[in-house]
């Protein structure tokens, strides 16, 4: 007959390996599923640094366009102005001359409104001007001479004085 402890003990060390390679089973697939879980970190990682640095290069980039269209507006706005004093030289010496008027009779006749329109309200300004002008009151209080102000005594006083 077989001992019982013998087939115990056996039983018992093929439970131990049977646990110990299960537990080293266990361990590789916690270990590979570490790696992975890392792995994966370690990628969202990069691509989040990634992002970052492309959200940095975005934003210079991006404040680099609004510099350039701003300084765009800045010369828009001085060529603009250097147009319209041009425009008014030019339409000073040519308004009169009815070669350039006959060219551009429309737009001739749209400058002429838009002038006439100005001298009517520039017009009805001095005006309005004018009228507050009258409505206020005059001061018209005589004002009395201060001592240092009053007239010298006639050359005759001063004769009588002296003797």
């Amino acid at each position: 007959m077989k001992d019982p402890f013998d087939q115990a003990s056996k039983v018992f060390e093929k439970s131990v390996n049977v646990a110990s390679e299960m537990f080293d089973k266990s361990m590789d697939v916690a270990s590979k599923v570490f790696d992975k879980s890392m792995d994966a970190a370690s990628e969202a990682f990069d691509k989040s640094k990634s992002a970052t640095s492309g959200f940095a290069d975005s934003a210079a980039d991006f404040a680099k366009r609004g510099k350039i269209r701003a300084q765009l507006a800045d010369v828009s706005l001085e060529y603009d102005r250097l147009m319209k004093q041009l425009g008014t030289a030019v339409y000073e010496r040519v308004k009169d001359d009815p070669q350039y008027a006959d060219a551009h009779p429309d737009l001739f006749a749209e400058i002429a409104k838009v002038v006439q329109r100005r001298q009517d309200l520039e017009d009805q300004l001095s005006e309005s001007q004018a009228a507050d002008d009258a409505a206020k009151p005059i001061d018209v209080t005589p004002v009395e001479p201060e001592a240092a102000d009053a007239p010298e005594p006639a050359s005759e006083e001063k004769a009588e004085d002296a003797e």
